[in-house]
């Protein structure tokens, strides 16, 4: 009589069946092939990612990397990406590694890791498919619902990149974005990105004539220059006479490069989590190149007074790329300073 085999164990043979097979094929198949049957081996040995989301911080890269492995995650890097391997523009590293489980323990496949000179800038938790009703309830149970830009009226964050709805709510340090549906036989993620992944950094082409915009949309006469010296901004403003000089001030006048905390402090965190601002600053105003968090390319520029107990931001535009007022300066005098 034959002995009958149990599940278990045509289960057990089975498995082994399939992997003696992928791995007798392994070298024939495209790399990133071969890192998902490694992954597969290697996941029920991954630990469980522990960090919550809405703590997530720019720390240098080393550190987070070294963190990690010693936690028990094999992490790979690289750099010199490409277009298509950037969250923002100005991404120039990326690391990733296997997950088993993270969150509220919710099976997940990928941690993905974006720097920007050495400093973190992006992080996206990957899921499979079938699991976003996890991720949405352990975002409701950890985030602040005042955080939620979804849900504020008007709100239109965009679509993700299957057309799908994006949820967003802020942090102390950074947006996070989930998919508001499941994508089916997809991947379902989580991106958290700091506050200045998009900002880019003033430069020569913030230099120039500047007016304060009205309200109602017209330009005003006051008028004030910012130049860039090598790495040094100077401001200037515009007299009645039409000459120009260095902007009144007594006391901290020197421009400085404003720091993410000083930005912080410039602006509240409901309006950082749709904008990047970078800015230059002393101790009485700022000169900030604001660029909307979805939309990089969309950019004002905005100068804030510092004095009054509350930062007061006042719209501008550049009117001219040179020291000059063309709108009240079309017939200059002789010897007036351009």
């Amino acid at each position: 009589m034959t002995p009958r085999i149990g599940k278990f164990t045509r289960a057990v043979i089975g498995f082994g069946v399939v992997a003696g097979i992928l791995l007798a094929l392994r070298p024939m198949l495209p790399k990133q092939m071969r890192y998902e049957i490694d992954d597969f081996f290697k996941r029920p040995f991954i630990p469980h990612f522990i960090v919550p989301v809405h703590v997530l911080k720019p720390v240098p890269q080393n550190q987070i990397v070294d963190e990690l492995n010693a936690r028990g995650f094999e992490v790979r890097c690289y750099g010199n990406l490409a277009p298509s391997e950037k969250i923002t523009v100005k991404d120039d590293f990326h690391c990733w590694t296997t997950l088993n489980t993270a969150f509220d323990h919710i099976p997940a496949r990928d941690l993905r890791l974006w720097f920007q000179n050495g400093s973190l800038v992006h992080v996206r938790f990957e899921f499979p498919s079938g699991e976003l009703a996890r991720i949405h309830a352990y975002l409701d149970r950890v985030l602040n619902p005042k955080t939620a830009q979804h849900t504020m009226p008007g709100s239109n964050l965009g679509v993700d990149n299957v057309g799908y709805p994006i949820m967003s709510w802020y942090t102390p340090n950074g947006s996070i974005t989930v998919n508001s549906l499941d994508i089916p036989n997809g991947r379902n993620t989580v991106l958290w990105s700091s506050w200045g992944a998009n900002a880019v950094a003033l430069d020569a082409t913030d230099s120039g004539t500047y007016t304060v915009v009205q309200r109602t949309g017209g330009l005003t006469d006051l008028a004030f220059h910012m130049a860039l010296s090598g790495k040094e901004w100077a401001i200037e403003e515009r007299k009645p006479d039409g000459s120009w000089s260095a902007m009144a001030c007594t006391k901290d006048c020197a421009l400085r490069v404003s720091s993410a905390e000083d930005i912080a402090r410039f602006f509240p965190a409901d309006v950082l989590a749709s904008v990047a601002p970078s800015c230059v600053h002393n101790g009485a105003l700022a000169f900030c190149n604001v660029a909307a968090r979805l939309a990089p390319e969309r950019k004002v520029h905005l100068l804030i007074t510092l004095q009054a107990p509350v930062p007061i931001p006042i719209r501008v535009t550049k009117v001219s790329a040179e020291r000059a007022f063309p709108a009240l300066d079309a017939d200059p005098r002789p010897g007036r300073r351009r």
